[in-house]
């Protein structure tokens, strides 16, 4: 018996990695309202209907999600049931009612900020005043991310391999349209990056690795979660409320010295 092909894991596919994650949570939404007791990879897809578009548009708009989140929620139904129709599983009839649901009226509230250039300054200069093995990384972790433009579940995948001290070039493996990019470090950056391997030590692996509590480094990939958290702690801890990981890309075009 040819075993089903789940439309909800093919489309989750064609997404980046990085947003993968957000979209599994939107399909988990979509399907907690229609109190389906299956979870994204074992639902019956192809039973998607109009009915339940309107059902769950409106009901996340009576939660008060934001007309981004609700937005994107659609989107991720819909690039479901175009993957269920290439299938097999639905048909042309159904994913045409499906698709010809609009979009949630309104305009979506801004969710992050670009940092200036003042704030840049504060936030570095609040990390390079830790001399601990931590905020040397850290602070290396936040200038290749600022300088660089990379998200967070990319920078984690940077390995030791990928970066040459003397031209100053860091590859970034499969960034989104899973291409290599080659990022030039300013001055700076370059330095930080030193200064942060030269504790790590040369052993291959991750750059950024974790950090046990005794202070001994473990090379081991840092989590795209743990990077927002040293994010939004040392953004906090400088007083610049809260700053995100995407915030720091949204300010990579910014012309900043971070001494």
């Amino acid at each position: 018996m040819k075993k089903t092909i789940n439309p909800a894991l093919v489309y989750l596919e064609t997404l980046a990695p990085s947003g993968r994650r957000s979209m599994k949570s939107q399909l988990r939404s979509a399907l907690k309202i229609l109190r389906s007791r299956r979870s994204i990879d074992t639902y019956n897809w192809g039973s998607l209907c109009y009915a339940d578009m309107i059902k769950i548009r409106s009901q996340l708009l009576e939660q008060k999600r934001s007309i981004h989140t609700v937005n994107l929620c659609l989107a991720g139904l819909k690039g479901t049931a175009q993957c269920a129709f290439h299938l097999g599983i639905l048909k042309a009839e159904d994913l045409m009612h499906i698709k010809s649901v609009k979009r949630a009226p309104g305009r979506s509230e801004p969710t992050g900020r670009s940092l200036s250039s003042k704030e840049l300054k504060i936030l570095f200069r609040y990390c390079q005043k830790d001399k601990s093995i931590t905020g040397i990384r850290d602070s290396a972790l936040l200038a290749v991310m600022v300088t660089t433009g990379l998200r967070r579940a990319e920078v984690v995948l940077l390995e030791l391999s990928d970066y040459n001290c003397k031209t100053r070039q860091l590859i970034a493996r499969k960034t989104k349209g899973n291409k290599d990019r080659v990022c030039q470090l300013p001055t700076v950056t370059s330095i930080l990056l030193d200064k942060w391997i030269s504790k790590r030590t040369k052993e291959g692996g991750p750059i950024f690795c974790r950090i046990r509590k005794n202070n001994k480094i473990e090379l081991k990939q840092l989590t795209a979660q743990a990077v927002y958290n040293i994010v939004r702690s040392k953004s906090e801890k400088a007083n610049l409320g809260l700053v995100r990981p995407h915030d720091l890309r949204r300010s990579f075009v910014t012309v900043f010295s971070l001494t």
